[in-house]
C-alpha cells in the first residue's frame, strides 16, 4: 500500500515532469498516470484518458514557453482499506503570456501508486 507521504512525492514528482521539465513521455507519468486518467482544467470539459490529458496540457505550454510551477505545499490521505488516496498541490504559477502569477491547487485522486484523476481551481493574485 502507498503511504501519505508517498503520495507527497509522487504528486510533487507529477506535477513536476510535466510543467517545469514538460517529460510527457516519460517512464515516471508512464508508470504513475492511469492511461484512464481524467482531469478537469478549470470549468472546460474532462479530458477522457491520459494521451487527451498530455495532448492539452503540452499544447498548452507550447503557448508558454515560461511557465513554472513553483510548488508550496503538498497534503495527502490515504485509507487503508481501499488502498486509494488523495493528494493537494499548491502552488504558484508564472509565465503566462499576460504576466499574471497564479496560485492553484491540483487535487489528485490516486489508487495505489497511480494518479486516476485530477482537478485544479486557480487564481490570479498578481500581474509580474
Amino acid at each position: 500500500m502507498t503511504s501519505a507521504a508517498a503520495l507527497k512525492d509522487l504528486a510533487r514528482e507529477m506535477v513536476t515532469t510535466l510543467c517545469n521539465k514538460r517529460d510527457y513521455d516519460s517512464p515516471f507519468i508512464q508508470q504513475h498516470v492511469s492511461p484512464s486518467f481524467c482531469a478537469t482544467h478549470l470549468n472546460k470539459p474532462s479530458t477522457a484518458n491520459r494521451a487527451e490529458f498530455i495532448t492539452m496540457l503540452s499544447t498548452a505550454m507550447t503557448k508558454m514557453p515560461t511557465f513554472h510551477v513553483d510548488i508550496k505545499d503538498v497534503v495527502a490521505e490515504v485509507d487503508e482499506e481501499s488502498g486509494k488516496g488523495k493528494a493537494w498541490v499548491f502552488s504558484r504559477m508564472s509565465g503566462f503570456p499576460d504576466g499574471k502569477v497564479q496560485e492553484s491547487v491540483d487535487m489528485l485522486e490516486w489508487q495505489g501508486d497511480v494518479a486516476v484523476r485530477g482537478k485544479d481551481i486557480q487564481m490570479v493574485v498578481e500581474k509580474e
